[in-house]
């Protein structure tokens, strides 16, 4: 990676630091066009983990909307907010795509630097260990879920910042302030993917300027954690309306803005009007 200015909260994993642990890591069965890649993944008792480990793929259907919008826009990018232990992100390293993933967990990210490295493809991935929340520099505590590690979420500030010997306390940053690091890739172009249970509104409240700066013509968001937060669900669907977008179930279907709390699927694809041919 070139040389950036970045902001100090802004924590860039090193993808080529060797890993101690003895993680689990598979290969994945084959999606879009053979697709195939490797995910490292937590025990058994993960629910995410152990449909790997049974050789199933999560999300199969979502990931293959996504991927078909990549087939169609050679030049497009991800970005990954909430990558968990990395399957879409693998995914698309693996379909020779660049990434930006964001996933504070750092039992999660380091098992994204495990994966890159069995693929060799830490060159396509930018990985930002940080959640995403209105202000930089905070310690959040995340709630404990050893069965669904996925559905870990913010449970507020944190006492103590010990985030480096405690990886239930993550440090924050800004939407924005992962603009330097897009500025320096040659993507201006981005699907984006954002799963971070109900607290997507932050993304979106600290995200103007990122928003302003690439075309982002498809943006997947798990919607079901944020329908619950009325506030916030109100923030977001105006930050995209007001933007050109339009809710989708899958990219076909649009969706009832009326009323939001009924009849929406738990996944929302929003897509900008002039891009409403992605369904074809």
């Amino acid at each position: 990676m070139k040389q950036i200015t970045l902001s100090s909260h802004v924590n860039l994993v090193n993808l080529n630091i060797p890993i101690a642990e003895n993680f689990t890591c598979v290969k994945t069965n084959q999606l879009f066009n053979g697709l195939r890649t490797t995910v490292c993944v937590h025990n058994s008792t993960d629910f995410l983990s152990s449909l790997f480990l049974n050789n199933q793929i999560y999300e199969s259907n979502h990931l293959n909307i996504l991927f078909r919008i990549m087939w169609r826009y050679p030049g497009i990018a991800l970005i990954d907010v909430g990558a968990n232990f990395g399957v879409y992100t693998m995914f698309a390293a693996a379909m020779n795509r660049s990434v930006i993933a964001i996933e504070c967990f750092s039992p999660n990210y380091n098992r994204i630097v495990r994966a890159s490295q069995l693929e060799n493809v830490q060159d396509k991935i930018i990985l930002i260990g940080n959640a995403i929340y209105s202000t930089s520099g905070e310690s959040l505590q995340l709630s404990r879920s050893p069965e669904n590690i996925g559905s870990q979420s913010i449970q507020g500030k944190a006492k103590t910042n010990q985030s480096a010997i405690n990886s239930y306390i993550v440090k924050t940053i800004r939407f924005d302030d992962i603009l330097p690091v897009i500025k320096q890739t040659s993507h201006r172009m981005f699907l984006l993917k954002v799963d971070i249970e109900g607290y997507e509104y932050y993304l979106f409240e600290s995200g103007r300027q990122v928003f302003d700066f690439i075309d982002i013509p498809v943006i997947h968001i798990e919607w079901y954690q944020l329908a619950h937060k009325r506030e916030f669900e109100t923030y977001v669907v105006e930050f995209l309306t007001q933007r050109g977008y339009i809710p989708t179930e899958d990219t076909c279907k649009v969706l009832n803005t009326t009323n939001i709390l009924k009849g929406w699927p738990i996944d929302v694809f929003w897509i900008k009007v002039n891009r409403l041919t992605l369904c074809s």
